[in-house]
């Protein structure tokens, strides 16, 4: 792509004095937000003004066009002929002129311009359309014939597009910053009571000029020493402009008459009030209905007050965009490249992170729009230092009004809410360079496949969409299914953004970018990291007892097969699972950092030596904060754990099938032990248990071991628990009926069992066994978790023994209700056998 060029003197050596720093900017560094927003804007090739000279140094033939910025202080009568040098020797490529401007104090319509200077803005005129400031100069520049032009304000007010809707101007501004024009012969009354306003308020102020306040421009010692005492005390003048924003962002207020000064002040969400004295600050503030007042308006009597009420941006609001979309056009009409249009979409707070550093370091100075829910602004409030934000609520999930109506009919719901909301903000899709969706489960993911628009997503899609489906959202899967969302073949997907390294092999994908938010974030600036830190609340510092051993432990926010668990047997499984791979003897503290959206949170403080980190404080970002440090960090299926291994030295996180058969066994283990405390065995066995879910049963009341079919010691000494999850036909599962007729096995999924074998093997498993029926009640949404379990035995005694059991009879434990039903005949037995294939859709008649 060929460059853009623009021939400028930067201060590239702070050591210089700074009489040479003012003369590399061109005397006012003001023009530093100026220039800085139009490379930050157009990735311009910057050259110093020495090549104008020594052409013969660049490749003419790698750019397109040249910019100036030499025409936007124009004087009467000013020659500007030197710039027909620079159109000499670019040779025929164009030199656009930036924000042409004329300097007078007021709008005389009588200006005349110098004859070379309009020869020039003739000949560069034909090249390019110019870029002028305002209605007044565009008059002046009419009345001499010259016409291709757009009025486009300043480039330094598209920087990074202010948004001052958060500023409540309900209060007493303490922090003020003023700024003053260049001092110049001898200052009127209004200017000198303006400087004196700041002097006996003792504001901050911020020099942009060479030139001292001396008594030419003062001529009443008694009101010039004051004034020169405040501006050596509380003074400012930078030559940095990270530097200059750094001390605007710590002001609840500027005011002055330097038209960049208060720009500065707004990039930071800073109000300012712009008072104009010249034509130049005037037809800029009055483009942008940027609030104003003339110099001759200014009255020292008032209170600071007064001042701040009068900076109101609503005006501005509500023309600004149409303001950026001139300014938008004018680049197009002179082939420059604007800077990128992004939009991103997050539905959780995780996501939204991502997006959130994903733009601040890969597209930090392109314009953003962010789709969210609405709870996510209520939550952290709105991002104005990097996007616009446009909130919604969701249409299809938990709580969302339309799930039960047909999948067309939400359709057309989520299409008609998104073109309004599109429409409603003046978002045209088409416009935006990338399209990034975090949350691939939302309204907003199914709109864009619905118009068939290339995006490129955030890793969390596949878990998501899988948990919606258990979730039972058929509506949801109907849509997700139509448009091909279920995997990453999709052709609409362009990239996905993931941590590689925390992918298993088979999973990983030719559009795979790796993306690690937190090594990403460290890339930022300090200010930029502040700001991370500050808007997702997290903690200064954590507190250690000891730095030996340290546990963290993420929680997350079960909802599987449409089931809750109470809280009693989440705390539990976290017991469990903190003993298993932490004994406590081993640890020292466990912080623990409840989802975001977990209900208990404060039920954690039951867990011992328990420190619980704020909800709210993101789990991506923790390794900001100092000093932090763990030895191992343990979850269940929370994303985040992949970048916690950037502050433990050890990460496990186990999957959401080890919630799902850890209460199932753990309902189980009850019914088990009570046969083996009326059979009076003194060991239970397992086989076919799942490797994540094995140690469950070690929290039964029994001690369990392993057990290998072919060893015969095992033969009527104990009890068998067969899961058979890992069912294959190579499964030795006819020795299973074939051991000791004294041992029982228990089989736990019984709908594998009844899909594998055959009928004839059935029937025989059937007529030696007894069949229990185990339901779970969830009372907080009045649904039941049922499972059902074959004892088989061909011990006719021991069967007898457990058909003891009266069918009326049940026992409540840990909220789970064991029922039992003794089947008297085969006739029974076969109707069960049927309804259990009912149970597991399976259509073979018996």
């Amino acid at each position: 792509m060929k460059k853009i060029g623009i021939f400028l003197d930067e201060i590239k050596d702070q050591s210089i004095d700074d009489s040479q720093k003012f003369s590399k900017l061109g005397f006012n560094t003001g023009n530093m937000a100026f220039w800085h927003s139009l490379k930050t804007q157009l990735d311009l090739d910057v050259k110093s003004r020495w090549y104008i000279d020594h052409i013969e140094q660049l490749d003419l033939t790698q750019y397109k066009a040249f910019i100036t910025t030499d025409l936007i202080w124009i004087r009467q009568m000013q020659d500007f002929s030197y710039l027909n040098k620079t159109l000499d020797v670019i040779g025929d490529l164009p030199l656009i002129p930036i924000s042409i401007g004329l300097q007078c104090n007021s709008y005389d319509y009588s200006f005349k311009l110098h004859p070379e200077t309009v020869k020039i803005l003739k000949r560069i005129s034909e090249r390019c359309v110019m870029g002028v400031r305002g209605k007044y100069t565009a008059s002046i520049l009419d009345m001499y014939g010259i016409r291709n032009y757009r009025i486009i304000g300043c480039p330094s007010m598209y920087m990074n597009a202010p948004d001052l809707s958060i500023v409540r101007n309900n209060g007493t501004p303490s922090r003020v910053s003023m700024n003053f024009e260049t001092f110049y012969a001898n200052l009127d009354e209004k200017r000198i009571s303006l400087l004196e306003y700041g002097s006996v308020h003792q504001y901050g102020f911020v020099e942009q000029a060479q030139s001292s306040l001396t008594d030419e421009h003062i001529k009443d010692k008694r009101r010039r020493i004051p004034v020169q005492q405040w501006i050596n005390r509380s003074g400012n003048c930078f030559f940095n402009i990270d530097e200059w924003r750094s001390y605007l962002r710590g002001k609840d207020f500027s005011i002055g008459s330097r038209f960049h000064g208060n720009v500065l002040a707004l990039w930071e969400g800073v109000p300012a009030l712009f008072v104009t004295c010249d034509s130049r600050t005037q037809e800029l503030c009055e483009h942008f209905d940027l609030p104003h007042i003339n110099i001759k308006e200014f009255d020292k009597e008032k209170p600071i007050e007064h001042y701040y009420k009068l900076a109101d941006y609503t005006k501005f609001h509500l023309n600004y965009q149409k303001r950026a979309n001139e300014w938008k056009e004018f680049l197009k009409m002179n082939e420059l490249v604007g800077k990128k249009q992004v939009l991103y979409h997050a539905a959780n707070a995780g996501c939204f992170v991502k997006c959130l550093i994903h733009k601040s370091v890969y597209h930090h100075n392109d314009e953003a729009v962010f789709i969210g829910y609405s709870w996510l602004s209520k939550r952290f409030g709105k991002p104005d230092k990097y996007i616009k934000y446009m909130e919604y609520n969701p249409t299809i999930g938990p709580n969302a009004p339309h799930n039960s109506d047909t999948p067309d009919e939400v359709l057309n719901i989520i299409v008609s809410n998104f073109e309004n909301l599109l429409k409603d903000n003046q978002v045209i899709l088409n416009d935006f360079d990338n399209i990034y969706i975090g949350s691939y489960y939302g309204d907003f993911s199914i709109y864009i496949n619905y118009l068939g628009i290339k995006h490129s997503i955030f890793e969390e899609g596949s878990g998501d969409l899988r948990i919606l489906q258990w979730n039972g959202y058929d509506v949801f899967n109907n849509l997700i299914n139509r448009f091909k969302m279920t995997n990453y073949n999709n052709d609409l997907v362009d990239k996905r953004y993931c941590i590689i390294r925390a992918l298993n092999q088979e999973n990983r994908t030719k559009k795979d970018v790796n993306f690690e938010p937190y090594n990403d974030v460290l890339t930022l600036s300090e200010v930029d990291k502040r700001y991370f830190i500050n808007y997702f609340n997290l903690p200064e510092n954590l507190q250690f007892n000891d730095e030996n051993y340290n546990v963290l432990l993420l929680t997350q926010w079960y909802t599987i097969n449409g089931t809750k668990w109470n809280d009693k047997s989440i705390i539990e499984m976290y017991k469990v699972l903190l003993d298993y791979f932490v004994p406590e003897s081993e640890r020292i503290q466990i912080f623990i950092k409840p989802h975001p959206a977990d209900p208990m949170r404060k039920e954690y403080i039951a867990i011992k030596e328990c420190t619980i980190i704020s909800p709210d404080c993101i789990s991506e970002l923790m390794g900001l904060i100092p000093n932090i440090h763990f030895q191992f960090a343990l979850t269940v299926s929370s994303s985040s754990i992949a970048t916690v291994g950037i502050y433990s030295d050890k990460t496990l996180s186990i999957g959401f099938d080890f919630i799902y058969h850890y209460f199932k066994l753990n309902k189980i283990s009850i019914l088990i032990s009570y046969f083996a405390k009326f059979i009076n065995y003194s060991q239970i066995y397992r086989y076919g248990i799942m490797d994540s879910t094995n140690n469950m049963l070690n929290s039964s009341l029994l001690p369990v071991k392993d057990i290998k079919w072919h060893n015969p010691e095992n033969a009527g000494k104990s009890l068998v628990i067969c899961d058979l999850l890992k069912w294959s036909e190579s499964s030795p599962v006819i020795n299973i009926y074939n051991i000791a007729n004294d041992t029982i096995c228990a089989f736990i999924n019984i709908e594998e069992l009844i899909n594998n074998l055959k009928y004839d093997d059935i029937k025989y498993i059937f007529q030696n066994a007894v069949v229990f029926k185990l339901v779970k009640f969830d009372y907080t949404v009045n649904s039941e978790d049922t499972e059902y379990v074959i004892c088989f035995c061909k011990d006719k005694f021991k069967i007898d023994i457990m058909k003891r059991f009266k069918c009326c009879k049940r026992f409540r434990f840990q909220n789970a209700i064991l029922e039992y039903y003794a089947l008297s005949n085969s006739e029974q037995r076969i109707c069960v056998l049927e309804m259990l294939m009912k149970y597991n859709k399976r259509k073979d008649s018996v």
